[in-house]
């Protein structure tokens, strides 16, 4: 195909991409959308709640403040009392907003302005029900400060006031002695009797309290000394309501109360649903229902509950005229500041009469997705227009997919009321998610490049392609192979020595240094065995060395024959090919390339699960990436199998001695200088995988810390233009580090978790009224008490240890889907590079997620710390028992114990009524499967040991030898 043509169909590909993915942004938001018809609401409603606060207003705080200010000299208490009591300008406003649309108005208190709200309804045809606080007279212990004896003054002001209101508004039709009382257990049912009868002898209209439908049910001796039953119906709350629908329920509780008392008039005093919170699981006879939140929801069960009490005469308050924000931080969760059928800006939340769009927002949900998706999806079009027409869908819906994550974050966060510390939570939340999506598009990107790229441009020749384009006759440069020792098995480098021995190479020399070796009888036999392969191999030890293996390969290259034009550095344990060097030195005719690397491959896992799993591990990486960031010139160069020029090392003053991964930190510093490098995806080499999940974790320990210090080192070269790195090459190297700084966050977010679980579960939020106490005494001092108290005014309703909330559903869902997406990313990859088996894959994936905690561990460490000792990956060793395999996971077992033990204890603890602590529960689990992934890996690697150590010790069976043929042997044989 011609350039041009091929240019065109790009375009027609990324045109039909772009139209596809905006169509499915669309329709994937339109399938939450439908309408529903609840019986119609219409004319005007007989009754509300009302609550005198706004949305700036706490009235938990209020009371408190109220308390601490009567009883001691508080000045923050004394600004809390300003700032969240009740105002006129506000119910005048709220009357305004009621009249015409409902008939009655109830309150709960008598006094603190609410006194004013009869007047003010009569000025707008409303008519009221007036209710009285009855303050706690058993919780509250009669201490130093006079509580007790303050709450029954309360109590007695609050009774006197409720009197008053009565004989003084014509308009007031009902009164009600206190709320839910008996149901919290803060007076006893004999004093509220007493109360109720006070009332009674002063007032001429009828006197009731008002409780849940089971307090009627259960203190008959109460319905005696009311005029009229004032009952809670909520079925929201009621973990009775199920399979059968609020409805049932509602229509059951009335049932009952008929039955038990057939003569008394019935009045529900609070009906009603919220329009957000959590969800809630409810069994009845019709078995387990979940109950949601949402303003569909509460149109439907509010209109259907109206139209029944309607039909049934009875006359019914909906809970509550305006949502109470504070109501959500205080007393109920997040459900209980949401039950208005107007929010906290007075605005009508749903339609009373005709069709209710569910999720009528959808469409702007679905413009917001795309104006972040788009930008995003564009710049991939416009610059990789070498991905075929599936990869740009494929990108594309990620895309669309994290827009959709953060907009409906974001869309929940907006419908939340929040102070500022909630705020504050929320803003955290978002940046993580947004981190979390940021490495979900850049691993999104490497899957669309990797799988579906069209042509790949850069990758070395297979070797037999090279040898055969030779020409008879070329010069050959010298290689000085360089070869590090320390503390190895000597017969494990004689292989290694042999290997390079028989290479096809006409101009090289093998240096072997030992370094820190102390003891002679490991590192002599390599002397003796070097001196065996003649001059072109020469053994330097040393008892002491700095600089660990960096410092010993730069007193070798001091070694180096002059004549040495590229530096090769291979491992202990490798044994290579023949051709490695003549398949790949020609590579350097290109004065532009500073380095050539080939892939680490290893040769002792075909019988051995464990190192079968961490094989095709390491595979991935040489298969996956390095095959991707050569297409960018963005290698990452390894210690082993590579080659470099001699003038760049120079020019480069040899490998640094600050960094554990020094052979990176080359690579990248040589890049910084303008030099590319070559990548050769054939296995010229294979070396030793680690024979223990320990030696497994500190070598990916040294890696992860070692690309910490090179981020702290070279961050500068990444973020400027100071150096010749292109865009690409700052890109893969930023970003191909993120998968590890996923795993620091993972060991963050796992401590957290178990942190949030047990406080979910016990009470461990201290009471924060003392620390407000104390921060608005403070601001006193320089004349602020007033703007501190209003701030922290929220703490002041903290009176009790409490239990922390469960995490936003919003932000566990996609956490949840950044799992799945992981698993499909990686499988994907490996199914389209990398030569495995489907178990070999899964294999891989458990090996690589066994060293979440330790790559985890090392980012944090290495970002905290400048200087760790290098540590050696040790070879040959077989020792295992499974309390040994146990002992190398045993950080990763404990983890995984505390997420399951969490995840049961918030499944069994709320997960019983609350389908969000299960969803947090699963997310528990799902948290506790890298560190399940080491214990399994680390037991399989002992298996696996103790399976070998069995096979070498059973004796081959004896072969069956006639007598008459037994001869004695000679001595000697």
């Amino acid at each position: 195909m011609r350039a041009d043509d091929r240019h065109s169909a790009s375009r027609t590909s990324a045109l039909a991409a772009l139209l596809a993915i905006i169509a499915a942004t669309f329709l994937g938001w339109n399938l939450f959308s439908h309408a529903i018809e609840p019986p119609p609401m219409d004319g005007q409603l007989y009754g509300v709640t009302y609550a005198p606060y706004g949305k700036d207003q706490d009235a938990m705080a209020f009371g408190i403040a109220k308390e601490r200010a009567a009883l001691s000299d508080d000045a923050g208490a004394k600004a809390a009392v300003l700032q969240h009591g009740p105002r006129r300008e506000q119910i005048e406003r709220d009357m305004r907003t009621l009249a015409g649309r409902v008939r009655y108005v109830r309150t709960y208190s008598a006094l603190d302005g609410i006194e004013e709200v009869p007047k003010i309804a009569d000025q707008y045809g409303l008519k009221v029900v007036a209710g009285s606080w009855v303050y706690d007279h058993v919780g509250v212990t009669n201490d130093q400060r006079g509580r007790l004896e303050f709450y029954q003054r309360l109590t007695d002001r609050e009774i006197a006031a409720l009197i008053r209101i009565a004989n003084a508004n014509p308009n007031v039709e009902r009164v009600l002695v206190g709320n839910e009382t008996v149901l919290r257990g803060e007076i006893s049912t004999k004093r509220l009797i007493e109360y109720i009868r006070q009332v009674k002898k002063n007032v001429k209209v009828p006197v009731s309290t008002a409780e849940p439908w089971h307090v009627w049910l259960d203190h008959p001796e109460l319905v005696r000394e009311v005029d009229y039953i004032a009952v809670h119906i909520l079925p929201y709350w009621d973990e009775g309501a199920g399979k059968d629908g609020p409805m049932a329920y509602l229509k059951d509780k009335i049932g009952k109360l008929r039955e038990s008392y057939p003569n008394k008039n019935i009045v529900v005093t609070e009906v009603g649903w919220p329009s957000h919170g959590a969800s809630r699981i409810g069994h009845d006879q019709g078995g387990t229902g979940v109950k949601t939140a949402s303003p569909a929801e509460q149109a439907r069960q509010v209109r259907s509950a109206v139209a029944w009490l309607r039909e049934q005469k009875i006359d019914h308050f909906v809970i509550e005229a305006f949502d109470q924000p504070w109501k959500s931080r205080d007393l109920e969760g997040m459900a209980g500041g949401y039950w208005g059928l107007w929010d906290a800006d007075r605005q009508q939340k749903f339609d009373w009469t005709g069709p209710v769009t569910v999720f009528g927002a959808w469409w702007k949900l679905a413009l917001w997705t795309l104006a972040l998706a788009l930008p995003v999806f564009g710049l991939f079009l416009w610059t990789m227009r070498n991905i075929r027409f599936a990869g740009q869908v494929a990108f594309g819906g990620v895309s669309a997919l994290a827009g959709a994550g953060m907009v409906y974050a974001g869309y929940v966060a907006a419908g939340t009321y929040m102070v500022w510390y909630q705020v504050l939570g929320w803003l955290l939340l978002m940046a993580f998610l947004l981190a979390s999506l940021a490495m979900v598009l850049a691993q999104a990107l490497e899957l669309a490049d990797t799988i579906w790229r069209r042509r790949w441009v850069r990758a070395i020749p297979p070797a037999r392609d090279v040898l055969a384009s030779l020409p008879a006759i070329r010069r050959w440069p010298k290689v000085s192979l360089h070869l590090a020792i320390c503390n190895e098995p000597p017969a494990m480098v004689k292989e290694t020595l042999d290997s390079l021995a028989a290479l096809d190479y006409p101009n090289l020399e093998v240096i072997v240094i030992d370094n820190n070796t102390r003891d002679p009888a490991v590192w002599r036999p390599v002397e003796e065995h070097c001196q065996q392969l003649g001059p072109h191999f020469r053994f330097f030890h040393f008892d002491v060395m700095k600089g660990f293996k960096a410092g010993a390969l730069n007193h070798v290259l001091k070694e180096t024959a002059p004549d040495a034009e590229i530096i090769g550095v291979i491992d202990s344990d490798y044994v290579v090919r023949k051709d490695w060097l003549k398949a790949l030195v020609p590579q350097f005719d290109d004065p532009r390339i500073g380095y050539v690397q080939a892939p680490q491959d290893h040769r002792d896992w075909r019988d051995d699960r464990f190192k079968e799993m961490l094989q095709w591990e390491y595979a991935g990486f040489f298969d996956i990436g390095m095959c991707l960031r050569n297409e960018y010139d963005a290698l990452i160069q390894h210690g082993t199998m590579t080659l470099v020029r001699r003038s760049l090392m120079e020019e480069l003053d040899g490998w640094a001695t600050w960094c554990i991964t020094e052979d990176t930190e080359f690579g990248l510093r040589s890049m910084e200088r303008g030099y590319s490098a070559a990548y050769s995806r054939e296995r010229f080499g294979q070396g030793l995988t680690p024979d223990n999940f320990s030696g497994y974790k500190k070598q990916r320990f040294r890696w992860a810390y070692g690309a910490m210090q090179i981020l702290k080192g070279h961050w500068r070269s990444l973020v400027s233009n100071g150096t010749k790195l292109t865009f690409w090459q700052k890109y893969h190297f930023a970003t191909g580090w993120l998968p590890w700084f996923a795993d620091a966050l993972n060991v963050v977010f796992t401590l957290a978790g178990l942190v949030w679980a047990f406080g979910a579960l016990v009470p461990i939020v201290p009471p924060l009224a003392p620390l407000g106490a104390a921060l608005t005494w403070l601001a006193s001092l320089v004349g602020a008490e007033g703007l501190v108290g209003n701030a922290l005014s929220p703490m002041m309703a903290a009176k009790d240890w409490g239990t922390l909330p469960l995490p936003p559903e919003s932000f566990v869902v996609p956490t949840l889907a950044l799992f799945v997406f992981k698993l499909v990313y990686s499988f994907a990859l490996y199914g389209a590079r990398v030569n495995c088996s489907l178990r070999q894959s899964i294999g891989a994936a458990f090996a690589g997620l066994s060293l979440t905690y330790t790559v985890g561990r090392a980012v944090i460490y290495g970002l905290l710390t400048s200087k760790l000792p290098f540590i050696r990956t040790p070879k040959m060793d077989s020792r295992a028992t499974l309390g040994r395999a146990v002992a190398m996971a045993r950080d990763e077992a404990l983890i995984a114990v505390a997420l399951w033990l969490a995840a049961i204890g918030v499944w069994l603890g709320k997960g019983t009524i609350d389908p969000e602590a299960r969803l947090w529960a699963v997310l528990l689990v799902v948290q506790s499967l890298p560190y399940v992934a080491a214990l399994y890996v680390s037991l399989v690697n002992a298996l696996e040991q103790m399976r070998q150590s069995r096979a070498l010790v059973i004796p081959a069976p004896a072969q069956p030898v006639a007598a008459e043929a037994t001869v004695p042997l000679a001595a000697g044989d």
